[in-house]
């Protein structure tokens, strides 16, 4: 995907200087990227941008054919339909079974009729054309009840594209049905039938609310990088942590980063959830910053972007071996525990100065965060480098993948890609050490 505009600072400064201007701006700046992704969604998948243009004839069109389905019912009612000869050869008697299946197929007609009219009248296409209406109008603009009228009537809506939900999924405690459909590559299954039902009905989801603590979360983060974004690496030097989790962010690629840390955060929370007393006085202590809630359900979703969205992620055809290796051998070791024996587990698990596996890595960096003694840092460590993370796998040029997504309600890193894409940052260099921001040159992206 390429922008003529990309490479202009004012791409650059229309998100940077005007919709991340301030915090309290961070989450109408979500609101607006879930407006302008809507108007895509219909653009696509509905015909509201064909009806926009020609309401008037469509709503006259629309009232025709009720009148004479109205017309048709009435004459079913009164037996108007039934033609009489002098001799007929096969007599044929009407039932009443074949009035009410006919007032029904009727009735289903002019209800698909009034619910298509309900659809647009509360979409935000008919929105803007009364907006455009007013705007144009003076003898509008000079009634103030128009106003109110058209205030109250933005804020009507009936369907939405976004439910404002995001996918969960843990390695840890959801490891039987984790990447099932990259068992093939260990497990073969030869029967059809049970391949089919693992691929679909056996396949278990979860969401969770997108809380505003997430949005302004991810808002501030990158603001604070000015566009620049790096893989992790600023959370880690601005809390002084670098030195010790810098390994951790050479692991391999962009994936398989993810399970490691993905790994960590979950053992961090199986442990601490396992320690009843310290983890209350955790959370009290950070109510406000809801660093543990950022950071398990940032980590949870990324693995279920892997799991099941993995077209938006660039490198995860060369990451399946590597996720489905980490799928059996976390199988085998908790596949069937209880949440105390995998606790146990954890702790007994000795974790050697050079892991080999992605699992024992993951639990390996998961040790090294419970050593640091201040819970608040651990998890504000955790917190805010997947929320970094997010931001630095959102850029892609798979803008077909992403507008296929909207008609399945839509994906969170959706939105942050459309973020990005506003400020012009299409595409960035995931082989550098030092990533630098691609506006005015995209290069070749291969993690």
């Amino acid at each position: 995907m390429e922008c003529a505009e990309a490479s202009l600072p004012e791409t650059h400064d229309f998100v940077f200087r005007g919709l991340l201007l301030t915090e309290d701006r961070f989450e109408r700046a979500f609101r607006i990227v879930e407006v302008e992704l809507g108007f895509c969604h219909d653009y696509f998948f509905t015909k509201y941008h064909v009806i926009r243009k020609k309401q008037i004839f469509m709503f006259v069109m629309m009232l025709v054919r009720i009148i004479l389905v109205l017309l048709v019912g009435a004459f079913v009612l009164t037996d108007s339909l039934t033609i009489e000869t002098p001799a007929a050869v096969i007599e044929v008697h009407p039932r009443r079974a074949d009035t009410v299946i006919t007032l029904l197929i009727l009735g289903t007609i002019i209800l698909v009729e009034v619910l298509q009219a309900a659809f647009y009248l509360a979409s935000d296409w008919l929105k803007v054309s009364l907006a455009c209406k007013y705007v144009r109008n003076l003898d509008l603009q000079s009634r103030e009840f128009i106003v109110k009228l058209i205030r109250a009537y933005s804020r009507f809506t009936i369907f939405r594209y976004w439910t404002n939900r995001i996918g969960q999924c843990s390695v840890i405690s959801e490891c039987q049905s984790f990447a099932i459909h990259l068992r093939y590559i260990l497990d073969p299954i030869k029967n059809p039938f049970e391949r089919t039902y693992r691929l679909t009905i056996g396949k278990k989801r979860a969401s969770v609310c997108l809380t505003s603590a997430v949005k302004i979360a991810v808002a501030r983060s990158l603001k604070e990088s000015d566009g620049h974004l790096t893989n992790g690496e600023a959370t880690l030097k601005k809390n002084h942590v670098f030195g010790l989790f810098c390994w951790a962010l050479e692991v391999g690629s962009q994936i398989e980063i993810i399970l490691v840390w993905h790994i960590a955060t979950e053992y961090c929370q199986l442990t601490e959830c396992n320690e009843n007393s310290t983890y209350q006085t955790f959370h009290e202590v950070s109510e406000k910053v809801c660093h543990p809630e950022i950071a398990i359900t940032l980590s949870r979703y990324c693995v279920y972007l892997i799991d099941s969205v993995s077209e938006l992620l660039t490198g995860y055809v060369d990451s399946e071996l590597a996720i489905a290796r980490v799928m059996k051998e976390v199988r085998e070791a908790i596949g069937s525990l209880s949440i105390d024996a995998k606790c146990q587990f954890f702790k007994d698990l000795q974790v050697r100065e050079e892991e080999d596996t992605i699992f024992r890595k993951g639990v390996k960096l998961g040790k090294q965060l419970e050593s640091l003694n201040d819970s608040a840092l651990r998890w504000k460590v955790m917190a805010e480098f997947w929320v970094e993370k997010i931001i630095y796998i959102a850029p892609s040029d798979n803008a077909k993948g992403h507008m296929e997504r909207l008609n399945k309600g839509g994906e969170f890193l959706t939105h942050i890609w459309a973020l990005l894409s506003h400020a012009g940052i299409l595409k960035i260099n995931r082989d550098n050490v030092r990533t630098t921001n691609l506006r005015s040159q995209p290069l070749q992206e291969d993690v």
